[in-house]
């Protein structure tokens, strides 16, 4: 009699497991996502959930809005921040080999056994002991260098940072906390070229899009690979989404592209979910990861800060509580009404996207946005992720059509809006002609300073990276960066730039407070006798610069 219950018990277990995504759920989110897409003025976006097997792949809203194209289940989109769970899968894999062939790479194995000499830190004790798990649980310590990214330095290969890192600070101390670093993600993209023998591109592409059948993924920067299903990205400005072709010259990100260059579909992110969720294990069966190896990915290994937990944290008077406070190999971790979950999030400028997996409902989602930027993720998007999250684990959404706009009303007040007062220009005499100069970092950049003449000063940072510098304190030479084009929906407009280091009538050093603090020093330069660069990168670069000068120009004195 007992056996009979539990059979009939695992009957019903199965056929829960079986059960597709109801019309009533199906609606639900089809109405709520158009709500949000009035309400929030997102251009398009696309969902990708599965639940026990069972798939939903849909699209709302435009790809592109002039002429206008639909996002539907096949756009592809920039996925920011979650590509690095590919990074961490296809190390993943080539650990998984490296045992099948007899061979002892593990997460634990030393950079410096990978690299070889090449590899050389700020100290022999990093050089000597930092290792994979370092770099995808982000705390190695080092000062995160997005400044150089989102300004889109000259491309040298990834191969030729590891002899750079040498040059970047140290934030924190080694393994002591953690801290968000995409150039790591770079360094774990070459560790994985050096031991599978083929770029990181290739790998990603042989290794996890072919046999997952990922048709329609694609990087980035590869420009030919842009059909008509590619999703445009939108700025907001005035209240209107706007986009132009040169907007791309910000989504270069070439060597950065482990950390944030992967474009997907709806279509290909249930294919990949599916994969996560078989524990790396594909459709047909085939093991791509062993086990052992899979499931450290999805363990906790360091904890988030404070800031980090607060930010992705839901509690009283919100009718659910959701915890985060942990970090594995390129996923968060938390608690949601009780499931463990991990999860990440990721934005590439006018992209963001969501991801959610939830192990013990064999269940996840992905979601995904080509705009506006700048957007607040913890009112704009993080909502309907909850709304999906409790389709997936068959709760009783908290959300709905109207709240899902309000959030975080009626339970807590929206935040009130900052009244950012327009910082004046100090009325002081102002020598200077000991700023104007070329200052570099082996990291981060260049950063050239200009006299102009009207007796304003100039800035030009990497490719993309221009505009005025206005004083805000002579008695510590510090300017405000007043970023043309895009950047400052990017950088906002609260970045300083601070001369000091007078000497011989020049200032040496000059220190840019854009929500990291980036030095550059007179005399050094990015590139150098030994970065050899084709003669097709230096043409790419200053058709760049002349390109973007003409749009800054455009956008400044001709709207």
């Amino acid at each position: 009699m007992t056996q009979w219950i539990l059979c009939l018990i695992s009957i019903q277990i199965l056929c829960i497991a079986g059960q597709p995504f109801t019309q009533e759920e199906i609606e639900n989110i089809d109405q709520t996502v158009q709500a949000l897409l009035q309400c929030k003025n997102l251009p398009g976006l696309g969902i990708s959930l599965v639940r026990n097997g069972s798939v939903l792949n849909k699209g709302y809203g435009h790809a592109r809005l002039d002429p206008p194209v639909a996002f539907d289940e096949n756009t592809v989109s920039n996925i920011g921040s979650t590509s690095k769970a590919f990074t961490a899968a296809l190390l993943g894999i080539l650990i998984t080999e490296s045992k099948q062939r007899g061979e002892s790479l593990e997460w634990g194995s030393k950079l410096s056994d990978i690299l070889g000499s090449n590899f050389e830190m700020g100290s022999a004790f990093l050089t000597s002991e930092m290792t994979i798990k370092d770099l995808l649980t982000h705390r190695t310590g080092l000062r995160n260098p997005d400044f150089s990214l989102i300004t889109v330095i000259p491309n040298i290969t990834r191969a030729k940072y590891i002899s750079r890192l040498k040059y970047l600070p140290q934030a924190h101390p080694f393994r002591d906390v953690w801290g968000y670093n995409n150039l790591m993600y770079m360094i774990a993209g070459h560790v994985a070229e050096v031991i599978g023998g083929k770029s990181y591109e290739t790998l990603i592409r042989e290794k996890i899009w072919s046999p997952l059948q990922m048709t329609s993924s694609i990087f980035i920067d590869d420009i030919a690979a842009r059909d008509e299903h590619f999703a445009y990205p939108y700025f907001e400005v005035n209240e209107t989404l706007s986009f132009d072709d040169d907007d791309f010259l910000l989504y270069r990100l070439r060597d950065f592209s482990p950390a944030g260059g992967l474009c997907t579909s709806p279509e290909d992110l249930s294919k990949w979910l599916t994969f996560l969720l078989g524990n790396g294990t594909t459709e047909d069966g085939l093991t791509l990861i062993d086990k052992n190896v899979f499931d450290e990915m999805f363990q906790s290994h360091v904890s988030i800060p404070e800031s980090r937990i607060t930010r992705y944290s839901v509690e009283k008077p919100f009718p659910v509580s959701s915890s985060a406070s942990w970090y594995g190999y390129a996923w968060f971790g938390r608690l949601y009404r009780g499931y463990r979950s991990v999860f990440h999030t990721g934005s590439l400028h006018a992209y963001s996207t969501i991801a959610s997996i939830y192990p013990q409902a064999s269940s996840g989602f992905f979601m995904m946005t080509n705009g506006p930027w700048p957007i607040k993720f913890r009112t704009d998007l993080e909502p309907l992720s909850y709304l999906l999250s409790d389709i997936l684990l068959q709760e009783d959404p908290w959300l709905n059509v109207s709240t899902i706009c309000t959030y975080p009303e009626p339970w807590e007040e929206q935040p009130a809006a900052k009244n950012e007062t327009e910082k004046q220009t100090a009325d002081h005499s102002f020598d200077i002609t000991p700023c104007v100069g070329h200052y570099g970092h082996r990291v981060y950049g260049d950063v050239t300073i200009r006299e102009l003449s009207n007796g304003n000063i100039s800035f030009q940072t990497n490719s993309v990276g221009e505009g005025n510098l206005s004083l805000l304190f002579p008695e510590n030479s510090t300017f405000r960066m007043d970023f043309a084009g895009r950047l400052p929906l990017v950088f906002g407009s609260n970045c300083e730039a601070r001369f000091d280091e007078l000497t011989e009538g020049l200032f040496q050093r000059i220190q840019l407070d854009c929500s990291d603090k980036y030095e550059f020093k007179r005399g050094i330069y990015f590139l150098d006798e030994n970065d050899q660069i084709s003669s097709a990168e230096i043409s790419k670069i200053l058709s760049f610069s002349v390109k973007f000068t003409f749009v800054l120009y455009h956008l400044l004195y001709t709207a």
